[in-house]
């Protein structure tokens, strides 16, 4: 019986061997597939870092790309910037090393101001002309005949600084003073005096001269006009010429600020010619009868036009300096 258990077991052992063999295969080959399963999942993830990897090299140069672009955008922006900064000068000149290139604006701002100084200097010029031809009648009045006053009405214009003569009386209780005119750095007074015109109903304002005020403006200088009949010789003036006036208000009294001729003209008894008289022949009256020349500011005028053609000047000039500069090897 051992021996048939024996080899009955032998018998047996080749079959538990194969058996066992198969289950070691079986396991090698469930190890192998899962060997090669764990190889193709590595594999798939390997693939899809080697994907993910490339997607985003391709978005790094596609981000580079448009970063590229971007550039190119801002530097053809700035391109088109110089060209339209460059295109708004007026013109460009090259001399050597030297660039004129004026711009529109700074150019038109200089030239309305060199127009418009230009104008004021030739305005003042045209005021000095006149005044010149003023001046030129002054002095042709003077040189023609003395014109005899007499009961007719004068035209102020066609007398205006002629000799005239004059025979009559002076009002002397109708004197005023003029305040505040000067004479060789001194003030004083001038004095008026209607004259009444022998022969006629009317009479003439006369500037007899000039008379300092004296130690105090609280006592009136003593003026006593010459009595009788007289004969006068002047120059007829414009009786509207103005002063400086300290004090506003209705002249009154017998010291005036500025003479109102038609306020004196109105309170007068007579008539009065339409022209104020400056006395040159001289009399026993104490008072000084240097008469300047009128000033027909001639020279004030000239003075202003010179003023005004200069800073025109320096306008040109400074256009000029600051719209040429050194040229340089990067300009275009």
């Amino acid at each position: 019986m051992s021996i048939g258990l024996a080899q009955s077991g032998l018998w047996d052992d080749p079959q538990v061997i194969p058996t066992h063999q198969q289950n070691e295969q079986g396991e090698g080959k469930a190890y192998a597939y899962g060997q090669h399963f764990n190889s193709a999942i590595g594999l798939t993830f390997v693939l899809d870092e080697i994907v993910e990897g490339t997607g985003k090299a391709g978005e790094n140069e596609d981000d580079e790309q448009q970063s590229k672009n971007s550039h190119e955008n801002i530097r053809s922006t700035k391109i088109q910037f110089i060209r339209i900064t460059v295109s708004v000068h007026l013109l460009k000149l090259r001399l050597g090393k030297w660039r004129f290139a004026p711009t529109v604006w700074p150019t038109l701002a200089a030239l309305f101001f060199f127009v418009l100084t230009l104008w004021l200097g030739n305005w003042q010029s045209e005021r000095a002309d006149t005044k010149r031809a003023l001046q030129a009648r002054f002095d042709a009045a003077l040189e023609a005949e003395i014109i005899q006053v007499g009961s007719t009405l004068l035209d102020r214009d066609s007398v205006l600084y002629r000799r005239v003569e004059v025979e009559g009386t002076f009002d002397d209780a109708q004197t005023i003073l003029l305040d505040n005119r000067v004479y060789n750095g001194v003030a004083g007074y001038h004095v008026l005096t209607p004259f009444k015109i022998q022969g006629s109903q009317l009479a003439i304002l006369v500037n007899r001269g000039w008379v300092a005020t004296g130690r105090s403006r609280d006592l009136l200088p003593r003026t006593p006009a010459p009595q009788g009949v007289v004969k006068l010789v002047g120059v007829a003036t414009d009786p509207h010429s103005r002063y400086v006036e300290l004090v506003h208000g209705t002249s009154k009294g017998r010291v005036w600020q500025n003479l109102n001729f038609e306020q004196f003209a109105a309170n007068y008894s007579a008539s009065l010619q339409p022209v104020l008289l400056l006395q040159s022949n001289q009399m026993e009256d104490g008072l000084v009868r240097d008469w300047p020349r009128p000033d027909t500011g001639v020279g004030m005028h000239v003075s202003y036009a010179f003023q005004w053609y200069s800073l025109a000047a320096t306008l040109t000039v400074l256009w000029l300096v600051l719209n040429v500069k050194r040229h340089r090897d990067d300009d275009r």
